[in-house]
């Protein structure tokens, strides 16, 4: 037979438990209640601090004297008769260090009598011997060494190549960089020796002369005349044909002349309709005859005179760099 399992049926509810009160009578819940409100005090914030007063710390002075529970140790201040007999008749080893004091144990005796005797080196003479023999097979060494003589190994053919292009280009740059200081150093030696004579020219005139920073191409300072009042500059044009070309010189002197009275002197010499007048760095220059110049400036009268060398333009740089 087979015992049937005790199933639950999931489908039928649960029902509530109802339990009954002590006194077996129901009744209705109410709002809680405070019992004996007079007693209770309602609690209400206070700014007062609740300091609580400390009792001194020093205890009350009391007359009657405490002895003490433990007693001393009578070992402490006494020793018993028959202890010191005793310890008196007991013999000390000599092997205790402590007992001892005025004794070497016998291994430490040993080891110190073998260090304090004298040591013996036989082999003096062969240490110096052998370092003498090192000494020459070095010195032997060196003397057949040949290896410093022997050619270094050839490079590839790729990096002798790129070696020979550096080269080469290192050397264009050297002699691009020496030239370039070659031609600076002659400008600048052309030019000093030209600053001495103009110097030199000025001092025989009496006054400052000045040099033009401009000048025409093709053109060259050939002559520089000092005279008494008067500083002449002289440009030249070299030709291939004949070996000579065009020049224009540039002529200062001390002059008491203003525009004006400069003006009315040209007039009289060329006319009215044959001078025009230009601007050059705020200086009124006439132009007049063939392409000749005149103006001045600071106590000093400036001329161009070169034929109908010089165009308008070129005498009106010259004019602007005095």
């Amino acid at each position: 037979m087979v015992a049937k399992k005790n199933t639950v049926d999931s489908k039928t509810p649960e029902q509530p438990v109802r339990r009954g009160s002590i006194d077996g009578v129901r009744h209705k819940p109410g709002t809680s209640r405070t019992l004996m409100r007079r007693a209770v005090k309602k609690p209400a914030p206070s700014t007062a601090k609740q300091v609580k007063k400390q009792t001194p710390l020093t205890p009350a002075k009391s007359k009657v004297t405490v002895t003490p529970v433990v007693a001393p140790k009578a070992s402490l201040t006494r020793v018993k008769p028959e202890r010191q007999v005793r310890a008196s008749q007991t013999g000390l080893s000599p092997r205790v260090a402590h007992f001892a004091q005025n004794t070497v144990p016998a291994a430490v005796q040993k080891t110190m009598e073998v260090l304090q005797q004298p040591v013996s080196m036989p082999f003096a003479e062969t240490a110096s011997e052998i370092q003498r023999s090192t000494v020459d097979i070095f010195e032997q060494a060196l003397a057949r060494a040949t290896s410093h003589e022997q050619p270094a190994p050839p490079l590839p053919l790729k990096k002798r190549h790129r070696a020979a292009k550096a080269l080469k280009e290192r050397m264009s740059w050297i002699v691009l960089v020496a030239a370039v200081l070659v031609v600076l150093l002659g400008v600048w030696g052309y030019r000093s020796s030209q600053s001495v004579k103009l110097q030199l020219a000025g001092q025989k005139a009496g006054f400052s002369a000045v040099m033009p920073d401009y000048t025409p191409s093709g053109f060259t300072l050939t002559t520089i005349d000092g005279k008494p009042g008067m500083v002449t500059m002289t440009y030249e044009e070299m030709s291939a044909a004949n070996g000579q070309g065009r020049r224009y010189t540039i002529v200062q002197k001390q002059s008491h002349w203003d525009s004006s009275s400069l003006r009315d002197t040209l007039q009289l010499a060329n006319g009215d309709s044959a001078i025009s007048t230009i601007n050059a760095g705020g200086r009124q220059v006439y132009v007049y005859g063939q392409n000749q110049a005149a103006w001045v400036s600071g106590g000093v009268l400036y001329q161009i005179l070169g034929g109908g060398t010089l165009t308008t333009e070129q005498i009106q740089k010259i004019a602007s760099t005095l």
